[in-house]
């Protein structure tokens, strides 16, 4: 066993004492830990260190180049060899060593080993690294917003400018400068609107900037008349914004000015032609709107009766005040809708005041090809609405009675379950004779008992199924599994029912694959239906299932030979409590809800089924199903 030569007592003190690792590694793998640090470094003690070779604990990643290294030493490449790598401790976690090896002095075949966690300096050294990186995307970013900012501030045909809290100019753009009448838009820093527009004007600007950095609030789209020297008018729409400083305090206001002198110019003589147009609208009976890309109404033909309103109380207010809170989101959609497509969108609104119904259309209004507003349309259909809403009340009476009736069947099959089962089980006993021998006679009525008890269970559990499903509370408990395994299984309880009257019961399939849904459900869909097949085929005939397997579903097939199914009567088969009503089906017994179960199981797992069937010559069950219920997961 390697050992250091000194090995004093304060060699010992010293090396217990020490946050480096210190230790001997023999080339075959032997490891002796020599001191604490280990223990503390790694959680592991130094016997389950001792019980495993050196290099185990290595990172799987680290370990060919560690390995590499102490081979120099082995072959006396080198004496000395240093390397980083990562060692799993005991909590699983892996900490960053930094080794020093050193060969072991003549030619004893170990080395002796310090190793020092540096965990901590890796971790510091990336957080530097990632700290050095984003304050280089930030210079970068500043420095294209900067860039950004001075395209905008020399290209754009608006008017921008900055102002300090007192309403002089911090920096102006060139094209305001131009309007200005300045070379540099730096000459006009320091500067007021005074200095450049009639006193009135300057007034109202000043007001304005006063309003924005009292209030913190800005002012948006404000159509202004700028008043020049010269005499010359033009008109802008304005919005003004508070500029804040990190902690949020206003410092002044930045503004941007459009000029809309041609499209006001424009907008006043169509307003001239809409005079004519409004004495022509006065006439209609219906009601005639206008409204602005706003949704302020700028024309109104008559009020809606009823509410006690003039003309004047509606015009320059916003439509959403006269309708009720849950329409303002479908009135919007309606808009969007026109202004996506041009074309006219129907709609139905409720009046805030009135509470009546109306049906609305509404449409565009476009100047030189721009959409500038809406004109609407609304024959008041409250009484329509009242039978509407009368009807749905009904349905909801309807669907209430349903869900009524599922509980009672539910809670009434959970309640006869338990009598019933108990008469089962002594009937059982009986039959058994558990508790004494009986003659044949009583045996019989025993099995009588004991038949009808099941049939009634079974009974009883389609009626508890059923009324799960209309109930809204079954739920698919969904797993992934083959679907020949599953079908198999169904066909080996069956081939005992088809045996007893020697009909042919076949499964064919090109190929497997796996389906997720609920096991139990859909092994209970081939039950009902092969059982099904089985009850109405007479004796000597034929029963067989065939599975097809699509990208997407399983395309099933339940064909039999057996006495068919009238056209007529095809429309009762999934509805629940239903038989066929023919003497030749009556004789087959059942409570008709085997169908109707499964239909609404195949409901459940998203699929359909159908049926093909002809009297006296069988029927063809076809169930189409999805391979994968991810978008059915919640029913």
């Amino acid at each position: 066993m390697a050992h250091f030569a000194d090995d004093t007592i304060e060699t010992r003190h010293f090396l217990e004492a020490s946050t480096e690792m210190f230790g001997c590694i023999r080339f075959d793998g032997e490891f002796v830990p020599l001191n604490a640090a280990w223990e503390n470094t790694l959680g592991y003690t130094r016997a389950a260190l001792q019980s495993q070779p050196w290099f185990a604990l290595v990172h799987a990643e680290d370990r060919d180049k560690m390995l590499a290294d102490i081979s120099k030493l082995k072959t006396g490449e080198r004496d000395t060899v240093t390397f980083d790598t990562r060692v799993r401790c005991k909590d699983a976690a892996y900490k960053h060593l930094s080794w020093n090896v050193t060969r072991a002095p003549s030619d004893e075949p170990f080395c002796y080993v310090v190793a020092r966690d540096v965990t901590r300096q890796r971790r510091l050294a990336s957080k530097v690294k990632e700290s050095e990186t984003r304050f280089q995307q930030l210079a970068a970013a500043h420095t294209q917003e900067s860039e950004l900012l001075h395209t905008l501030m020399e290209n754009t045909p608006d008017h921008i400018y900055f102002k300090d809290t007192e309403s002089q100019f911090i920096r102006i753009n060139r094209s305001l400068a131009e309007r200005f009448g300045v070379k540099n838009p730096a000459d006009a820093v320091n500067k007021t609107d005074f200095d450049f527009f009639t006193r009135e004007h300057a007034q109202q600007a000043y007001k304005d900037e006063r309003t924005v950095i009292e209030t913190g609030r800005p002012i948006e789209a404000k159509l202004e008349k700028e008043t020049w020297p010269d005499g010359q008018n033009t008109w802008v729409s304005t919005t003004k914004v508070p500029i804040r400083d990190r902690d949020g305090r206003v410092q002044g206001t930045c503004g941007i000015s459009r000029d809309i002198t041609e499209h006001y110019r424009a907008e006043q003589a169509l307003r001239n032609s809409e005079a004519k147009w409004r004495s022509l609208v006065q006439s209609v009976p219906d009601m005639i709107s206008t409204m602005n890309l706003a949704y302020q109404i700028e024309f109104l033909n008559r009020p809606p009766g009823g509410v006690g309103l003039d003309i004047k109380d509606i015009v320059g207010k916003s439509i959403f005040e006269f309708l009720t809170v849950e329409h303002h989101e479908m009135f919007r959609k309606a808009c969007a809708k026109v202004v996506e497509t041009g074309a006219v969108a129907t709609y139905e609104v409720q009046g805030r005041v009135s509470g009546n119904w109306y049906a609305s259309c509404i449409g565009p209004i476009k100047r030189e090809g721009h959409l500038v507003g809406f004109v609407m349309t609304s024959t008041d259909i409250t009484d329509r609405k009242r039978v509407e809403q009368a009807m749905q009340r009904a349905k909801e009476t309807a669907e209430y009675a349903s869900r009524a009736k599922s509980d009672f069947l539910a809670n009434m099959s959970h309640e006869l379950r338990t009598p019933l089962n108990a008469i089962i089980g002594f009937a059982e006993i009986l039959r058994d004779e558990l508790v004494g021998s009986i003659n044949a006679e009583q045996k019989e009525c025993v099995n009588d008992i004991h038949t009808s008890g099941q049939h009634l269970l079974e009974m009883i559990n389609d009626i508890l199924d059923l009324s799960k499903i209309e109930a809204g509370k079954m739920v698919l408990q969904l797993e992934t599994f083959a679907i020949v395994e599953a079908v198999e299984e169904v066909n080996t309880i069956i081939n005992a029912l088809a045996a007893k009257k020697d009909l042919e019961l076949t499964l064919q399939y090109q190929r497997d694959a796996p389906i997720e849904a609920d096991r139990v459900k859909l092994k209970q869909i081939f039950y009902n239906l092969l059982s099904n097949a089985v009850k109405f085929t007479p004796e000597g005939g034929k029963v067989s299932t065939h599975l097809e397997v699509s990208a997407t579903h399983l395309h099933a097939e339940v064909i039999d030979t057996g006495i068919g199914i009238a056209d007529e009567d095809q429309r009762k088969l999934f509805a629940p409590f239903t038989q066929i009503d023919t003497s030749k089906s009556r004789r087959y017994g059942g409570t008709g809800l085997g169908l109707a179960l499964t239909y609404r199981l195949v409901e459940l797992h998203g699929g359909e089924i159908s049926v093909k069937s002809e009297e006296g010559k069988g029927s063809n069950f076809a169930v189409k199903l999805p391979l994968w219920q991810t978008e059915n997961e919640s029913l």
